[in-house]
């Protein structure tokens, strides 16, 4: 788990315990405290608070009674909400399918919070719980917390006005503060036993309520989001790359003394081969570097610009037989030529040898810091901060990548007296990694795939390297390493500034925009789980009314609460303790 989420809790546990005791202690000695304390109906519990109050009750009433149009306001509002119990009763199925789904996903194959996906892996719909720490960064706990309070107000809302409408009488507005967490509902007159009698369409308009404007705010908060980049098309360039707004203190791509790296207010446009037009598009690309197929990227290079490369290639500097760069070379990468046309001769003979030799030969860093190679940075794995290591271990992509450099055996390539030296070890180059990039006419995986009179050079690192092309300004920006950690220490946004350079506005539009998602996302997961029949939840009451025989109730709710326990309780190991997201 977070270490920052951990350090949290404990602060608020002993938060709550100091208040507890405090409050049994004035209650012994302070009569003044305890009626106030009555007066305002707060009482205090072990990790939550309570208070009931009226406060509210002639806000809601007016709000009840606000006429959407002149002409039958009553009959505006009976067709809305006769909507509302149709997508209600529309949606239980379709929740519980989720959950069903969600719970068999975490079965057959559970998922992990992470950056890193498998190409072949099979995808299921599995809805997960946000929480923060875990599959949401700590620096979004203000956007958490501000939306689900909008969402459980509108939802309560929902229920008070319907209530209001339908002539049943509000008692008081509850409030609770569950650990952090804020809880607003409403208590109404019970509708079974109300002075005026109502019909069952009314009874369900009332249940329906809640799950209705969670629903129509979902809509809302989409339309929002769909229409921001026109509402900030006048200060702002909208789909054109992603603006750096703020760089982690941990992050190996700052720009430091000495060393080349991004800034903010950095437009990325490009990271190597794949477009980036939005942070959707920015994501996408990152997960494509990835993967198998560019993890083993190679480059395409000229027999006679390796040989240039190789004139400045001093073996007496070697500190470590199995580099091929010495240590003042900072600029430099060691590559060896591929050609896994003829690879399945010797390939088991082959496997252990080279991947000892790629482990031993990743990275090159001196005294436990990273080594800049022009604008890279290598970042040894002991040395990168634990919130940025990933589940995924990079012991397969080892094994692959030693399958791609078995090709330099002698039994393979027998008649190429260039790839290999006396000692049967494959040759390794050592050249500056701007340089093959700039000269490399194409991305390879072996020589088959380049043109005439080139030959396929791999990195000599289980790690990839990515070029990161920035919107007026060049040369672009190398890194060689994980993509998660460009990911985990780069906060970007999709609003681009026009005229100025000012942190505040560059975080108006991403605020407005990050609330609307947030919004959207927690009010669709309050219907998605009031939906689910199962005790204490609106649709308890929905198909209480709905179901008329007994034991047919009984069996849905009780099969619906399992379902959710058990969505929850697998939710605990898939995602408490995966890695977790940090930026």
């Amino acid at each position: 788990m977070n270490t920052n989420l951990i350090l949290l809790l404990s602060l608020v546990t002993i938060m709550y315990l100091l208040i507890y005791f405090l409050d049994k202690y004035l209650k012994k000695k302070s009569q003044s405290y305890i009626n106030f304390m009555t007066k305002h109906n707060i009482k205090i519990h072990f990790l939550y608070i309570t208070l009931q109050t009226k406060t509210f009750n002639r806000m809601i009433y007016k709000i009840s009674h606000v006429n959407i149009t002149k002409k039958c306001p009553s009959i505006k509002y009976t067709l809305i909400y006769n909507m509302g119990v149709v997508c209600t009763i529309v949606s239980i199925p379709i929740s519980v399918y989720v959950i069903v789904q969600s719970v068999y996903s975490n079965l057959v194959k559970p998922q992990s919070s992470s950056l890193y996906m498998n190409d072949n892996e099979e995808h299921y719909i599995n809805v997960k719980p946000l929480v923060i720490g875990v599959n949401l960064p700590m620096s979004h706990l203000f956007y958490y917390i501000t939306s689900l309070l909008v969402c459980i107000v509108i939802h309560e809302l929902g229920h008070a006005v319907c209530a209001l409408h339908e002539n049943i009488r509000l008692n008081y507005v509850g409030i609770v503060l569950v650990f952090i967490i804020p809880v607003i509902y409403v208590d109404i007159e019970n509708i079974h036993t109300a002075q005026v009698p109502i019909s069952v369409l009314a009874k369900l308009r009332i249940y329906c309520a809640g799950i209705w404007h969670n629903i129509l705010l979902t809509l809302l908060m989409y339309v929002i989001l769909y229409s921001f980049p026109i509402l900030t098309s006048p200060l702002y360039l909208v789909n054109e790359g992603v603006q750096v707004t703020h760089m982690g203190f941990n992050s190996p791509l700052k720009t430091t003394a000495g060393k080349f790296g991004l800034e903010p207010f950095d437009v990325i446009v490009k990271i190597n081969e794949c477009r980036v037009v939005n942070e959707m598009t920015y994501k996408q690309c990152l997960l494509q570097l990835n993967s198998s197929k560019n993890i083993k990227r190679g480059y395409c290079l000229t027999n006679e610009f390796v040989e240039k490369q190789q004139e400045t290639f001093k073996s007496n500097e070697l500190e470590d037989k199995d580099d091929c760069c010495a240590r003042n070379q900072t600029k430099h990468l060691c590559f060896v030529q591929s050609n896994i046309s003829e690879t399945a001769k010797s390939v088991n003979n082959n496997e252990n040898r080279i991947k000892r030799h790629v482990g031993n030969n990743a990275y090159r860093v001196g005294n436990g810091k990273p080594v800049e190679i022009g604008k890279l940075t290598i970042y040894k794995e002991s040395d990168t901060p634990e919130s940025l290591k990933d589940t995924r271990q990079i012991e397969e992509t080892v094994v692959e990548k030693a399958k791609l450099l078995v090709v330099t055996s002698p039994n393979i390539v027998s008649n190429n007296s260039n790839v290999h030296s006396k000692n049967n070890t494959p040759v390794r180059y050592c050249m500056q990694a701007r340089l093959v990039l700039d000269n490399s006419k194409q991305s390879c995986v072996s020589s088959d795939q380049c043109s005439p009179l080139t030959q396929c050079y791999l990195p000599l690192t289980s790690h990839a390297l990515i070029q990161i092309h920035l919107r007026q300004k060049s040369p672009y920006v190398l890194y060689l390493g994980r993509p998660v950690d460009v990911y985990n220490t780069l906060n970007v946004n999709n609003y681009i500034q026009k005229y100025s350079e000012s942190v505040t506005l560059a975080y108006i539009p991403s605020v407005g925009h990050n609330m609307a998602v947030y919004i959207s996302i927690l009010s669709s997961g309050l219907a998605l789980v009031n939906a689910i029949p199962c005790y204490y939840f609106d649709s308890q009451h929905i198909i209480s009314i709905l179901v008329t025989r007994s034991y047919l109730r009984f069996c849905i709710h009780v099969l619906s609460t399992l379902l959710l326990v058990t969505y929850f309780l697998l939710f605990i190991p898939s995602t408490l303790f995966s890695n977790p997201i940090k930026r």
